[in-house]
């Protein structure tokens, strides 16, 4: 077997663990978007539907923006992760089938904005859910 054939299976090989990442990255993102939403939504609109007259207001309004924006901040790490293959991808090729020996040192922004959308909103629905506790435990 010669060596470009050898190298056309190892970038085929990576791009495959590459694509399947991908498709996981779908099914996390349906997942995550999905508990946001009905945690977010379901459990403040319910609380505030027992509550008389709520105290605090801006405790909850504040809570629905954070976790709104973990939300969206999910929708955008959810499009860079697949950049960020897509990117890992090429430097696959470069490497494997150009014999470009550096193509992985290469900087990738999409990784750096995708761990910072990713940890951001994971912190944002922390802040989200404790400030809808604040709220609640004004209005118990």
């Amino acid at each position: 077997m010669s060596d470009d054939n050898i190298r056309q299976q190892m970038f085929d090989k990576h791009r495959d663990a590459s694509l399947e990442r991908m498709s996981y990255n779908y099914q996390a993102y349906d997942k995550a978007v999905l508990t946001l939403s009905i945690a977010s939504l379901g459990f403040s609109f319910t609380f505030l539907k027992f509550v008389n007259d709520p105290h605090c207001v801006g405790w909850i309004i504040t809570s629905w923006v954070l976790l709104f924006l973990a939300i969206i901040f999910i929708l955008f790490s959810f499009c860079t992760g697949n950049k960020a293959i897509e990117k890992n991808i090429e430097n696959a090729r470069e490497y494997y089938l150009e014999e470009k020996d550096k193509s992985f040192e290469k900087p990738c922004n999409y990784n750096k904005s995708n761990t910072f959308l990713n940890n951001s909103a994971g912190i944002l629905f922390v802040f989200g859910i404790g400030l809808f506790g604040i709220f609640a435990i004004y209005n118990i």
